[in-house]
């Protein structure tokens, strides 16, 4: 306008017409008006369809490429753009607020993410603004429902085009890879392998389902997919105390994870109802979660900067570190299914032929979680490898793996030895893993600081004779008048490797009866 203005004024005498600047500026203020009008009814609307948003997008890119010649008469067209993008935000949120609210129903959920993404797709001037608001309503479904629950939702997006790119773009893969923290990470590989399991896994579920007929039988034929995965397990090396564990099997865990996976899914197969065909019944099925399968990478050593390969030489390349196995400590957030992960990474050391001891500080938890994947460890035949039990429990079955130490030490004071008799070894002991639930009690005062002292009851008559002798006669005060007794002569020649025990013990008994008090009750026909 200023340059018309300009031209105006100095060619006024030779243009043949004169140029009515205040009119020309007066019709493109009516203009913008009409576009920002448009704009602005858009915008109001409580959902778009596709030429809405098409419509959208060019009004908006037009009037944002003319503010500035706006503004130049004093015509303030940002205000209509803030306005249109306020209320196109409205409704975003007004679909996150209605997400939050109907988290409990899987299938409206999932429908109102789909018009999120639509609108994040079709209005790509705020994209990244919407995506970041899924990305949040995800992240707090992901927090607050379970992994059966996040499983379902992905199972109904997946059966659209737009719900497809909505996984592929906002999956709890992305969030667990954004939040994993730890020594030598190397998500690239994680998620490759994630990848390769999910395609396996799901391939294997859709071809066992298809098949199944639950009016005939009450669990899907799994002996098929049981052979594969023995077959696909191959052989390992094992020492007594070590587990070589070379990256030639390392490449094959995802896709064993997937098989050992399937069978637990398939195994509970009453988490589904098959009358409502194979799509609809997979929602129903007892599903994995990612954090539980990336844990357990980790645990089996997947996932390490240092393990990257030379895509020529398929070598390792970095550290040279060893093919054993190391240990691992691996942080699960609460109901993320620490059982899930204890158990199946259970089934993989079985199935090499590996002892592995799962060990929790409940008896109570720990027999449950046993009795929850019985029948998987009995479909995989590895039940005989696998122990769960306390950390006491299995503390004391290892001490007397190769014999019974209270029988041996009992047997041995028994019959005035001072050795133990030399039990009888097998040449091979299979290696053993330990599974800790609860790690963090493991370390605490009352167990690893703790002291294990087993103990046994000694009998004899002899014995009895001595302890008759002593409280009998309390006015025996120190070991010197004990030892002089023909009792405690006669235990003392019973027991002649073990007097310093004998000693001991009557110092004990010694001090207790110098505290003891007779107690004020009557005994009557054994009746206090």
């Amino acid at each position: 306008m200023s340059t018309l203005k300009e031209i105006d004024s100095k060619l006024q005498d030779v243009l043949p017409f004169k140029i009515n600047i205040d009119k020309l500026e007066e019709e493109f203020k009516k203009k913008i008006q009409k576009l920002d009008t448009q704009l602005l009814t858009i915008a109001s609307k409580d959902e778009l369809s596709i030429r809405d948003s098409d419509q959208f997008r060019m009004l908006y890119n037009h009037l944002a490429s003319l503010v500035k010649y706006a503004a130049r008469i004093g015509f303030d067209s940002r205000q209509f753009l803030d306005t249109s993008e306020e209320k196109l935000f409205d409704q975003v949120m007004v679909l996150s607020k209605e997400i939050r609210s109907s988290s409990s129903n899987v299938q409206k959920v999932a429908q109102l993410l789909t018009k999120m993404k639509f609108l994040a797709e079709n209005l790509s001037t705020f994209d990244s603004k919407i995506n970041r608001e899924i990305d949040g309503i995800l992240k707090i479904y992901k927090q607050t429902k379970s992994p059966t629950a996040l499983m379902q939702l992905t199972m109904i997006l997946e059966k659209t085009d737009i719900g497809a790119r909505l996984i592929s773009e906002h999956s709890a893969l992305k969030y667990v890879l954004k939040e994993i923290a730890g020594d030598d990470i190397a998500t690239d590989i994680l998620a490759t392998c994630y990848q390769t399991f999910r395609a396996t896994y799901d391939d294997t579920i859709s071809r066992i389902l298809t098949v199944f007929d639950q009016k005939k039988d009450n669990e899907p034929d799994l002996e098929a997919l049981i052979n594969k995965t023995k077959a696909l397990v191959g052989r390992v090396t094992l020492k007594s105390n070590t587990i070589k564990w070379d990256h030639s099997f390392g490449d094959k865990i995802p896709e064993l994870l997937a098989y050992i996976f399937a069978v637990w899914t398939l195994k509970n197969t009453q988490h589904y109802n098959a009358l409502r065909g194979i799509e609809s019944a997979r929602a129903y099925l007892l599903m994995l979660h990612v954090v539980q399968v990336l844990a357990i990478f980790r645990i089996l050593g997947i996932g390490y900067k240092k393990h990257q390969r030379n895509r020529r030489s398929n070598k390792p390349v970095g550290d040279n570190i060893s093919d054993d196995l190391v240990n691992n400590l691996i942080e699960i957030g609460t109901g993320e299914g620490k059982s899930v992960v204890m158990a199946v990474t259970a089934c993989v050391f079985a199935l090499i032929d590996v002892d592995v001891k799962c060990s929790c500080y409940s008896e109570i938890l720990s027999t449950r979680d046993q009795n929850d994947f019985a029948s998987v460890f009995r479909a995989l035949r590895v039940e005989q490898c696998i122990e769960y039990g306390t950390f006491n429990k299995l503390c004391e079955n290892l001490l007397n793996e190769r014999c019974n130490v209270r029988e041996k030490v009992r047997d041995m004071i028994i019959n005035n030895k001072s050795v133990i008799s030399v039990v009888e070894t097998t040449a091979y002991l299979r290696p053993k893993v330990l599974l800790i639930d609860e790690v963090d009690v493991l370390l605490s005062d009352k167990f690893y600081g703790g002291t294990y002292t087993p103990s046994v009851y000694l009998k004899d008559p002899s014995i009895k004779t001595l302890l008759d002798a002593i409280w009998h006669n309390k006015t025996l005060r120190n070991l010197n008048s004990v030892t002089a007794t023909s009792a405690y002569q006669n235990c003392a020649a019973r027991f002649s490797n073990w007097t310093f025990l004998l000693d001991e013990a009557i110092k004990d008994m010694i001090a207790a009866l110098q505290s003891f008090q007779s107690s004020t009750h009557i005994i009557q026909n054994d009746k206090m």
